[in-house]
């Protein structure tokens, strides 16, 4: 069997499941560069199976032109794990998401889409400072701003159309999903910490497990459930989502695996990208399972971390792609992998540490919110 992997992120822990498994693996690193289906199914020739990698700054606009593609491989008789049209229309349009949104009753934060920039003034008064005003077609790390103040609005130049939306405080979470023809299956929910200013998730500590409060989980749940039964999403996808005063908010939809897939693998011992291969190649993927804290940090460039406590883990993190550098070149990123048993431990190596660019406290704290939430024949 022989699998093109549309794109090359996170290439390594694709290619090495699916070679096991006795798979040719063929990689089209610049596949993320084509707005045209027919000039990339012109490169697919022997192909039995289309597997994305989406590297979130600069290829994400590419999963309709992949689904496109799936469709057209399908109706071969091939395998293809593209997400259906109107889900990657979906995930790649942040107006369309609101307006979606809206019509079925999703909780999302109060938001306004605007076609100009006289629309926009008027949002933004009916909003109140500060807000966030993002570009339909904005990816990670780019097209969005938060605006606080008059002076920064006058100097915004964006392109529209845009969504205005109310700047919510309170805690940020995360999780990603694999949907397969046998179901779907999510990795623990994820804290990213409480909501910045600077919209930088990637500059604070994130943990999973994470619990989430009285209620919240069931209207993730049934979030999901709409999603899946809709809109029928093929592959990983992955929820960014707020608790603001108790209620859930989901802030962002996108068709892909991300940074939690670094968390998810060492809390659960499952690789979302290895999970990911294996159900290319037709298997069913179980449900992952908590099995110790898992905690991001990010340190600032050119650090060096004091030896880990025995019994803990420590694994950094950069993005493994052929184009050009991150985002975010001021800093790297390492996860922490805690037993149960290590949490103390773990606490006092956490403050000694030099170059971490988020409050040590502040460190301690999402490592407690870990342990607390890890299953109780985990802890």
């Amino acid at each position: 069997m022989k699998v093109a992997l549309l794109g090359d992120y996170r290439a390594d822990r694709l290619v090495a499941p699916l070679s096991a498994a006795g798979a040719e693996v063929v990689v089209l690193g610049d596949a993320g560069r084509y707005r045209n289906a027919t000039h990339l199914l012109d490169r697919l020739d022997g192909v039995d199976v289309l597997l994305p990698t989406v590297f979130a700054p600069g290829e994400e606009q590419a999963l309709p032109v992949y689904a496109q593609v799936g469709n057209h491989w399908r109706a071969k008789g091939h395998e293809a794990l593209t997400h259906p049209e109107g889900f990657a229309a979906l995930v790649t349009d942040k107006v369309e998401f609101h307006l979606v949104a809206r019509q079925r009753g999703w909780p999302v934060p109060r938001g306004v889409v605007c076609r100009d920039r006289i629309e926009l003034v008027q949002a933004v008064a009916d909003l109140g400072f500060p807000v966030v005003v993002k570009q339909a077609r904005s990816e990670s790390g780019s097209g969005r701003r938060v605006v606080r103040d008059a002076t920064a609005l006058r100097d915004l130049p964006p392109r529209f159309p845009v969504l205005v939306q109310r700047f919510i405080t309170g805690q940020e979470h995360g999780v990603e999903l694999i949907t397969a023809a046998t179901g779907t299956v999510a990795w623990p929910v994820a804290s990213l910490d409480a909501l910045d200013h600077d919209c930088a998730p990637w500059k604070r500590a994130r943990v999973m497990p994470a619990d989430l409060p009285p209620g919240a989980t069931a209207v993730l749940e049934a979030f999901v459930g709409d999603v899946v039964e809709t809109w029928k999403p093929v592959g990983p996808w992955q929820i960014d989502f707020a608790v603001s005063d108790g209620d859930l908010l989901v802030i962002e939809l996108n068709g892909r695996l991300g940074g939690l897939a670094n968390l998810g693998w060492a809390c659960t011992g499952d690789d979302p990208y290895a999970v990911l291969g294996r159900v290319a190649l037709g298997a069913a993927p179980d449900r992952p399972r908590a099995g110790r804290v898992a905690l991001e940090l990010p340190l600032r460039t050119g650090s060096v971390l004091t030896p880990a406590p025995d019994g803990m883990t420590v694994k950094p993190f950069v993005p493994t792609t052929t184009r050009g550098p991150s985002v975010f070149t001021d800093a790297y990123r390492v996860v922490v992998a805690v037993p149960a048993d290590r949490g103390a431990a773990a606490a006092a190596w956490l403050r000694t540490l030099d170059g971490l660019l988020v409050d040590h406290g502040a460190a301690v704290d999402q490592l407690d919110r870990g342990l607390r939430a890890l299953p109780r024949d985990r802890r």
